[in-house]
C-alpha cells in the first residue's frame, strides 16, 4: 500500500480530500480510500479490512503514518504481518506502479471531460473499480479479472459500461412538488456504494445526488468505459 497527493495548487476536492491511499494485491487488485490528511492511513486501513478482508500481510514503506504503534497494534490484532521495506527502494512497492496507472488513467479521463479538478477522487475510485473488472493477460489471474480472483464473485459491470466519466443524464427528483418537472440534469460521477435500496444516493439540488432512474440526453453516442455496447445501471452519482 501506498499514499498519493493532489497538487495543492487544484485545492482541495468537493469532499474535502487531499490524497488517496491505495491498496493492491499480487493479482492487481486496486482499492483507493480518499483521505482528508495523511494522518487518516489507520482508518483507511481499517475500512480495507471491512470491506475487502484481513490481508495476510501489509507491505509499505518507512514513513511516520504507515508504522505506528496505533497501526502495529491494529494489523496484530486482525492477524495481519507488517514488512516495511528499506527506505529509497520505491520500486519494491508494487502500489508505487499502480499510482502511476491510476493518475494517468485520472488525468486522461478529467482531461477529454474538461471536468472540474476537485472531482479527482471520485475518477480515482471509478477508475480502481474498472481495473478490478478488467480482465488482464497475468498468470495469476487465469482469464479473469482482479475482482473475481480475489471475491470469487462475478464482477458486475452494468454500472460502469453505459456511461463515460462526466457525461450528461437525466434523473428523477422523487421529492419535487408538482407541477415542477422532476427530471432533473445532472453529470455521471461513477457508481455510489452503499446507500438506498438499490445502491444509490439520495442528495439535494446542487449537490451530489444518485437515483435508481437515470437516463441519457437523446444526443448521447453511446461511449462507455470498457469500449463496448450499453447496458442498465442503477448505482450512480452526480452533480446537478
Amino acid at each position: 500500500m501506498d499514499t498519493f497527493f493532489s497538487t495543492k495548487n487544484a485545492g482541495k476536492s468537493t469532499r474535502k480530500n487531499t490524497c488517496c491511499q491505495l491498496f493492491v494485491t499480487d493479482k492487481g487488485f486496486v482499492y483507493v480510500v480518499p483521505m482528508k490528511s495523511k494522518p487518516n492511513v489507520l482508518d483507511a486501513v481499517k475500512q480495507f479490512a471491512k470491506e475487502i478482508g484481513a490481508p495476510d500481510a501489509l507491505i509499505f514503506d518507512m514513513s511516520g503514518e504507515q508504522t505506528s504503534q496505533p497501526m502495529r497494534k491494529f494489523c496484530h490484532k486482525i492477524g495481519t504481518s507488517l514488512r516495511v521495506l528499506e527506505e529509497g527502494t520505491p520500486w519494491a512497492n508494487k502500489a508505487e506502479l499502480y499510482i502511476g496507472l491510476i493518475k494517468e488513467a485520472v488525468r486522461k479521463d478529467m482531461k477529454e471531460s474538461d471536468c472540474p479538478l476537485v472531482l479527482w477522487d471520485y475518477c480515482a475510485e471509478r477508475r480502481a473499480r474498472i481495473n478490478n473488472l478488467t480482465a488482464k493477460d497475468i498468470f495469476k489471474l487465469h482469464g479473469t479479472n482482479a475482482h473475481t480472483a480475489l471475491t470469487g464473485d462475478e464482477g458486475n459491470i452494468s454500472n460502469l459500461c453505459q456511461y463515460w466519466w462526466y457525461d450528461w443524464c437525466y434523473f428523477r427528483d422523487q421529492k419535487e412538488k408538482f407541477s415542477f418537472n422532476r427530471e432533473v440534469l445532472g453529470r455521471i460521477l461513477g457508481p455510489a456504494k452503499g446507500e438506498g435500496q438499490r445502491n444509490g444516493t439520495m442528495g439535494f439540488e446542487g449537490q451530489w445526488k444518485s437515483c435508481p432512474s437515470l437516463h441519457m440526453p437523446s444526443a448521447h453516442g453511446g461511449r462507455n468505459a470498457f469500449g463496448t455496447g450499453t447496458e442498465e445501471t442503477n448505482n450512480l452519482r452526480w452533480l446537478d
